[in-house]
């Protein structure tokens, strides 16, 4: 039976506390995984020529650090804004990537040189 794994003891040393089926489920995909995806999808390059001219300089920088993995705080703290500021930034920003998570957003900047 595929995941299935069978009854183990709850507490090895102690054989009465009973036991419980475990079982696996199949592992999510990995960053290079996801990250090969996203960079083969169609839907993540420009489809009207939109290129990076549409962000303000403020944005170059959040995608910049965004695309580095940096956290709402962080980029705020860095760009010495407030963390409400760079979520509407990254929310344009996903806005005008038409994407819908930060990690393809860096994926995106990056297939269009933003990055």
């Amino acid at each position: 039976m595929c995941g299935a794994i069978g009854p183990r003891p709850i507490r090895p040393h102690n054989p009465e506390a009973g036991s419980k089926a475990i079982s696996h489920a199949p592992a999510e995909p990995g960053p290079k995984t996801l990250f090969d995806a996203l960079w083969a999808a169609p839907d993540t390059v420009p489809l009207d020529g939109a290129d990076g001219d549409e962000l303000t300089p403020a944005r170059r920088r959040v995608v910049s650090l965004l695309a580095a993995g940096l956290t709402d705080e962080a980029i705020a703290r860095s760009t010495g804004t407030g963390e409400r500021t760079v979520r509407r930034h990254v929310c344009a920003i996903l806005e005008i990537l038409r994407v819908e998570s930060r990690f393809a957003a860096g994926v995106a900047a990056a297939k269009r040189g933003w990055v």
